[in-house]
């Protein structure tokens, strides 16, 4: 597995704009707008939206950023950018993977998400495991899936959205939950 870096955590306003919707991001604790380098360059991204302490939806894409959220939230795809509303965005770059492979750590992330909240994102339409042998590297997302989960937890604790002791235990449970279904091991 290759190291994980920490996701680019972004403040995200969608607005109802007649027809066709809109949306705001800002780097996290800047007044900068829009996504940084990295988020706007092709390449493998999953992306997280978290809305009033509970993670909303998980996705992929091989897309910019600013493109993935054209398409989606403009032309009214998503359910969770329906109502007007302001949201935590990570962003997680997996460069050098396929579409397989980056679909193959959604659905394990996702997977791992609703251990961990106790229930599916409520804005997720679907978690896809075809992938996972095909790719070659189910174990790693498996791995990926648990380092980003610590990760998740990590910005719970540090934007005061959740307690710390109820942070640790509900990682704790998971990991340990996460392990016991693991459909392969090393």
């Amino acid at each position: 597995m290759t190291d994980l870096t920490k996701p680019h955590h972004y403040k995200l306003a969608t607005m109802a704009n007649g027809a066709r919707d809109r949306y705001e991001v800002s780097l996290n604790n800047t007044s900068a707008l829009g996504f940084i380098e990295y988020d706007r360059s092709i390449g493998a991204k999953i992306y997280l939206v978290e809305r009033a302490s509970a993670v909303k939806y998980i996705g992929r894409t091989i897309q910019r950023m600013s493109q993935r959220f054209s398409n989606s939230i403009n032309g009214k795809k998503y359910t969770w950018s329906a109502s007007p509303s302001n949201s935590n965005l990570l962003v997680w770059n997996f460069f050098g993977l396929n579409e397989m492979e980056i679909e193959a750590i959604e659905a394990e992330f996702t997977l791992a998400m609703r251990v961990y909240q106790k229930g599916w994102p409520v804005n997720q339409t679907s978690i896809n495991f075809r992938w996972l042998y095909e790719t070659g590297n189910a174990l790693e997302a498996q791995d990926y899936s648990i380092e980003m989960l610590k990760q998740y937890a990590e910005f719970e604790i540090e934007n005061a959205i959740r307690d710390k002791v109820d942070v640790d235990q509900d990682l704790n449970r998971s990991i340990d939950i996460l392990n016991s279904i693991r459909t392969l091991t090393k």
